[in-house]
C-alpha cells in the first residue's frame, strides 16, 4: 500500500521539507496580519471578474452564494422591523401633528372666552357701580 500526499490549494503543507524557518514565519505572519481585514465590514463581495486571482471552485461558488443569501437574509432580518418601527413613528409623528393643531385650537378658543368673560364682567362691575339699578322700581 503506497501513501501518495494529495496537494489542496489553500490549505498548509504536511511535509517538514516545505517549513520555513522560525524567523520567516513571523514575517509572513506579520504580513498576514496586515492584509487580514481589521474588521467585518471592511470584508466587500467581489464578482469572479474582479479578482483574477480569485478561486473558481464549485466549493468557493458555493460558498459565495451562501454568504449572499445569509447576508440577505441578514438585511431582510433586520430592515423588516425597523421599517415597522419607522412607519409607526411616521404614524404617531401625524396624530401628534393632529393633536397639536386642536389644541392650538382650543386655546384660540378659550384666549376668545376669555376675553368675552372679562368684558362681560367689566360691564357688570360699571352697572353695579352705577345707580341705574336704583332708578328702577318694580310695582
Amino acid at each position: 500500500m503506497s501513501h501518495q500526499g494529495v496537494v489542496v490549494m489553500g490549505e498548509a503543507s504536511e511535509s517538514e521539507s516545505e517549513d520555513e524557518s522560525p524567523g520567516r514565519k513571523s514575517e509572513d505572519n506579520e504580513q498576514e496580519d496586515s492584509s487580514t481585514p481589521s474588521s467585518p465590514s471592511s470584508f466587500s463581495l467581489q464578482s469572479p471578474s474582479e479578482d483574477p486571482g480569485r478561486r473558481e471552485s464549485l466549493l468557493h461558488v458555493k460558498l459565495r452564494e451562501a454568504n449572499a443569501e445569509c447576508i440577505q437574509s441578514l438585511e431582510t432580518c433586520v430592515k423588516g422591523p425597523l421599517v415597522d418601527k419607522t412607519n409607526d413613528l411616521r404614524g404617531l409623528s401625524q396624530a401628534m401633528m393632529r393633536q397639536q393643531t386642536i389644541l392650538q385650537d382650543t386655546a384660540s378658543m378659550l384666549r376668545e372666552w376669555t376675553n368675552t368673560l372679562f368684558r362681560l364682567e367689566d360691564q357688570l362691575s360699571k352697572v353695579l357701580t352705577s345707580n341705574a339699578l336704583s332708578s328702577f322700581k318694580i310695582s
